[in-house]
């Protein structure tokens, strides 16, 4: 049985939601799957490179990332590149309804806050003007399972790297 990105994407969100950890018993539950799903992508997580690990407590081994993994990720921006990832909030309006969207969304919150205040409304009024996907927009939120279902009932070979559908 092949895993899935998809399912491995989710795991990642469920450990990272909890800092005091959790049990696989508890992981399959709340993911839907399997215990031996949640191991097989526990490992593969672990080759990917993330720093996960498990600990006793209360007899039950406790999976999480190693403390400070969060902040671990500085990434030096530029000005001009925190500006433009500014500027794609209006993009990340056709993901609505998606599985990225409110990961995208806290990730450009965070984006907005480093910036300096004075600046916000300049950039509001700039971003209007260049008003990236401008027009009507549909909201998918009502069609997340299906367009869960759907997702997953493309085989693997199919999909791009990014999980899409590749074009043929």
């Amino acid at each position: 049985m092949v895993t899935s990105s998809r399912g491995q994407w989710k795991l990642i969100t469920a450990i990272a939601a909890r800092p005091q950890g959790c049990t696989v018993g508890a992981l399959a539950r709340d993911l839907n799957c399997t215990p031996r799903t949640i191991y097989r992508d526990l490992d593969a997580i672990q080759q990917a490179g993330f720093p996960l690990y498990s600990s006793r407590v209360d007899g039950r081994a406790r999976w999480q990332f190693v403390d400070g993994f969060r902040v671990s990720f500085a990434i030096p921006f530029t000005l001009p590149e925190l500006l433009a990832l500014h500027f794609t909030q209006d993009l990340l309006k056709v993901l609505r309804g998606t599985v990225f969207h409110d990961d995208l969304a806290g990730a450009l919150s965070k984006i907005r806050r480093t910036l300096p205040e004075s600046s916000l409304a300049f950039l509001e009024r700039v971003a209007q003007a260049f008003g990236a996907g401008r027009g009507p927009m549909h909201d998918y939120s009502r069609y997340r399972g299906l367009l869960g279902q759907l997702n997953m009932a493309i085989p693997p070979s199919s999909r791009s790297a990014s999980g899409t559908r590749a074009r043929r």
